[in-house]
C-alpha cells in the first residue's frame, strides 16, 4: 500500500490542543514570479551527496518539485516532509513521520523531505522547492542583458546537422555573449542563431566553467517566440553537461503535454522542465547542476560539478513515434516529448547563447 504524505497544516496544531484558531494566512502565490523565485532560491543552500547518511533514495532529481506529484523512494521507509526547517528533530517533536513508499506536497514553497529506515537514526534529507507549476514565460528564467554571467560559450567542440536543415548553419553564432553578438551588424536579434536540424546536436565549451554554486549555475538562450504568458512557440534540446569533454551527464526532465503540436504550434511554457528552448528570444532556460549531484559519475569522479566546462544541446523532433521517419523522444518519466514538428529551414532548437552563471575552479 502507498501512504503520501503531506505538509502538516493548522490541522496539526488543532490536535495538539492550540488554545484558539491561528490568524488566517494569505494564500500562497499560485507560482513563484521572477523576484520570489530567485529570494527563495539563490538563498537555500544546496542539497548534496554528503547529505544522505541513510540508504533510503528519493527517485526524483529535480529541485522544483510540482505540487501534489507523487514521489517514489527507493523502499519502504519512515518519511516526514517539513517546511521552514532543515532540522530533523522537528520531525520528532511534531511526530511527522510516517510509513511510506513514497510522498507528494501540498504547499507552494521550500520544504524539506527527511527519509528514514524503520527503526533506523540515519536520515536522508531532500531538498525543494514545491511549485504549482514548473514556470510560464517570464518565471523561472533570466534575461541574457540581466544575467550576472562570469562566462559564455567560447568555442564550438562538436556541430552534427539534424535533418531537413538549410539555413543558420553557422555554429559561431553561439559563442559569445549576448550584448557582444547583438552590438554587431545584424538585422534582428531573431536570427542570430545556429539551427540545430531535426534530431542535431551542438557541443560547446565555456573557458570559465560552470560550477555548482547556490542557485542556477548556467542559462541556455534560444529564439522562441511567446504569444501569451504561457503560450511560447518552441523547439526543445536535451542539455547534456560534461568535466572531460567525454563523459555527459544529461539533466532530468518532464513533459506534461499529451498532444502533437503543428509545426506553427506553441506549447504552454509551465508544461516543461529541465528542457532548453521553452522561453520566448532573450530569455534563458534555468539550470542548477546541484540536480546531478546524486548521478554515479560524480561519486566515481568522472563528472566534476565544480569544473564543468562543456555544454551538448540535442534537439527533439518532438512528435510520436514513427512520425515521418522520426522516432519519438521520452523525458524522464517516460513521457513522450511534443514540441513543434515538423520545422524545416532553420529545423530544429535554434541556439542562442549559453551563460555560465556560478563559475567553478
Amino acid at each position: 500500500m502507498r501512504f503520501e504524505i503531506f505538509i502538516v497544516g493548522m490541522a496539526a496544531a488543532a490536535a495538539v490542543g492550540c488554545p484558539s484558531d491561528p490568524e488566517p494566512q494569505p494564500p500562497a502565490p499560485a507560482v513563484y514570479l521572477e523576484q520570489e523565485y530567485e529570494e527563495a532560491y539563490m538563498n537555500m543552500e544546496p542539497s548534496s551527496a554528503d547529505d544522505f547518511s541513510s540508504p533510503v533514495r528519493c527517485l526524483y532529481t529535480g529541485r522544483l518539485l510540482p505540487l501534489g506529484k507523487t514521489v517514489r523512494l527507493s523502499e519502504s521507509a519512515e518519511a516526514a516532509v517539513v517546511t521552514g526547517t532543515t532540522d530533523a528533530s522537528v520531525a520528532d517533536a511534531e511526530n511527522r513521520w510516517r510509513a511510506a513508499d513514497s510522498f507528494s506536497v501540498d504547499k507552494t514553497g521550500p520544504c524539506t523531505v527527511f527519509v528514514r529506515r524503520p527503526g533506523e537514526e540515519a536520515v536522508s534529507m531532500y531538498r525543494f522547492i514545491a511549485v504549482e507549476s514548473f514556470g510560464s514565460v517570464s518565471q523561472l528564467t533570466v534575461h541574457a542583458e540581466t544575467a550576472a554571467a562570469v562566462g559564455w560559450a567560447s568555442e564550438v567542440i562538436k556541430y552534427v546537422e539534424g535533418k531537413d536543415l538549410t539555413s543558420f548553419m553557422d555554429p559561431q553564432l553561439a559563442l559569445g555573449s549576448w550584448l557582444a553578438h547583438k552590438s554587431e551588424a545584424v538585422s534582428d536579434p531573431v536570427y542570430d542563431v545556429v539551427s540545430l536540424g531535426n534530431g542535431g546536436s551542438l557541443t560547446l565549451k565555456w573557458e570559465t566553467p560552470a560550477g555548482n554554486g547556490i542557485g542556477p549555475d548556467f542559462a541556455v538562450f534560444e529564439n522562441g517566440m511567446s504569444a501569451g504568458e504561457n503560450s511560447v512557440f518552441a523547439e526543445l534540446a536535451f542539455v547534456e553537461v560534461s568535466s572531460d569533454g567525454s563523459h555527459f551527464e544529461r539533466f532530468s526532465s518532464v513533459s506534461k503535454r499529451t498532444e502533437t503540436v503543428s509545426s506553427g504550434g506553441q506549447i504552454e511554457a509551465d508544461s516543461v522542465f529541465g528542457l532548453a528552448g521553452a522561453k520566448p528570444l532573450g530569455y534563458g532556460t534555468l539550470f542548477d547542476l546541484d540536480e546531478l549531484a546524486d548521478r554515479e559519475a560524480v561519486k566515481d569522479g568522472r563528472l566534476d560539478l565544480n569544473a564543468v566546462r562543456y555544454l551538448r544541446l540535442i534537439d527533439i523532433p518532438g512528435c510520436a513515434e514513427g512520425t515521418d521517419g522520426y522516432e519519438a523522444q521520452f523525458d524522464s518519466f517516460g513521457n513522450v516529448i511534443y514540441d513543434a514538428f515538423k520545422t524545416v529551414g532553420s529545423a530544429g532548437f535554434d541556439a542562442a547563447c549559453a551563460a555560465v552563471l556560478n563559475g567553478g575552479e
